[in-house]
């Protein structure tokens, strides 16, 4: 029979593993220093853009990152780490860390991974730079609608053309023979 607390350690490692594994990205943050209320406050703004926040070990979480092959990441970890993950708007979530983080300066961001692809933290800043998924969807949907648009007009044109045509032609009497 196991000990309980190595039982409690291989629980906390399988949670991990489950949020890391089914999650499209997941960022580090080290957050020594951080009075629990401010803690508080990020923990609402994440909830709220459909992110969570998980503290853990080192060790276990070096152990689960190198047991899900994101070695890279487990260099990482090092003091109080805090691992954020989320399958929501990635753009949303680095822009609340690096928000935070500038209005924190005991707070860093220390890298994480998007669609398994490693992050460290100068690409996450520049990911925040990014506007949100809604606002890239508006950018894409405007730039395939303004050949659609110009098209239209071009065929408007045409038919007012020919409309302005036919009103000349009635003013001078119009042609019988047409």
């Amino acid at each position: 029979m196991e000990k309980i607390g190595v039982l409690f350690r291989k629980n906390l490692q399988e949670q991990l593993k489950q949020r890391l594994e089914q999650r499209e990205n997941a960022f580090l943050m080290g957050y020594s220093g951080v009075k629990s209320p401010k803690m508080s406050e990020l923990r609402k703004e994440l909830k709220q853009l459909g992110a969570n926040i998980f503290i853990t070990r080192n060790t276990l979480a070096k152990a689960t990152l190198k047991d899900i092959k994101l070695e890279g990441l487990a260099d990482l970890v090092e003091g109080p780490t805090a691992f954020i993950y989320s399958d929501a708007d990635t753009v949303s979530i680095a822009k609340a860390l690096c928000k935070f983080s500038q209005t924190n300066e005991s707070v860093k961001l220390r890298g994480g991974f998007l669609r398994q692809k490693l992050l460290d933290a100068f690409e996450i800043k520049e990911l925040a730079k990014l506007p949100s998924r809604t606002v890239l969807y508006g950018m894409f949907l405007s730039v395939l609608n303004a050949p659609l648009t110009n098209l239209a007009f071009v065929l408007s044109q045409k038919i007012r053309e020919l409309l302005f045509l036919l009103k000349e032609i009635e003013k001078r009497g119009g042609n019988k023979n047409v």
